[in-house]
């Protein structure tokens, strides 16, 4: 009987320099994707490494040289790096944010502009008892039991939290205070902004503290912020965009002057 054999990624060339298949696959950890879009994953690090050996490849024929510069406590660039930063310093012109486009992007929709909203939340936690047999099983069953009582009477919620639930907030009627985004797990975050004042969530939601039955008790939607106080944060904003753009179309002119093989088509790169 044939076995299938997955076809082994072929590596790349950018005007003659080659990029190793087994450097592809070290710089895949650095992307991400579905999990279903595994080749995207490849093709992504190929195209980084292409346009990094395409930017190298240019600061050499240059004769541009660098000193790494200190980015963070105890680490400075590669000297890959800072040839890279000086060669797009040196040839990527962008031009200036004026204080008339920062104030068309805001007219755009101030209402994205706000304060953080707050909310007031109490919550029901079935954590995962390792003495059970199968912990997560039973704490799902224990929190669909639970919800189905709520179902019936949603004014039990204070009691049943008194009584079943795992967090120490339970000695307060499940009441966890006042929270603001990022001060809970992205996933009680999630079902928390589904719900309006009063709600309870249906489903049971999945943390690795176990299982959540959340309910919010009330919000403070954010407030819109006045021009003034967000100019600065817009006009970085767009600086940064102008400047990843600038810096996307000297890497594709460079592209589209180079011989890649093994790749698509070099149009298709920084993009």
């Amino acid at each position: 009987m044939r076995k299938n054999h997955k076809a082994q990624p072929k590596a790349v060339a950018v005007n003659g320099r080659v990029i190793s298949s087994q450097a592809i696959a070290a710089e895949t950890q650095n992307h991400r994707a579905p999990r279903q879009a595994a080749e995207s994953v490849w093709d992504m690090a190929t195209n980084a490494l292409i346009v990094r050996e395409l930017l190298l490849q240019e600061a050499k024929r240059r004769g541009i040289a660098a000193v790494p510069l200190k980015v963070a406590p105890e680490r400075f660039e590669t000297d890959e790096e800072a040839c890279v930063r000086a060669l797009l310093d040196s040839a990527v012109t962008v031009k200036a944010v004026e204080d008339e486009d920062v104030r068309a992007e805001w007219e755009k929709d101030p209402g994205r502009f706000r304060t953080q909203p707050l909310w007031e939340v109490s919550h029901i936690l079935l954590a995962c008892d390792h003495r059970q047999r199968d912990p997560r099983l039973a704490a799902l069953h224990r929190c669909k039991s639970l919800l189905g009582e709520l179902a019936e009477d949603a004014s039990a919620f204070r009691r049943l939290a008194e009584t079943h639930s795992d967090c120490d907030s339970r000695e307060h009627g499940g009441f966890l205070g006042q929270l603001r985004p990022r001060d809970a797990l992205p996933e009680f975050e999630a079902a928390l902004r589904c719900l309006k004042e009063g709600e309870i969530t249906k489903r049971p939601v999945r943390s690795r503290h176990g299982f959540h039955i959340v309910r919010l008790e009330a919000e403070v939607s954010g407030r819109v912020l006045p021009y003034d106080a967000v100019r600065r944060k817009i006009m970085l904003a767009m600086e940064k965009a102008r400047w990843a753009e600038a810096a996307s179309a000297f890497a594709n002119e460079l592209a589209n002057k180079a011989e890649i093989t093994g790749f698509r088509s070099s149009a298709e790169l920084a993009n």
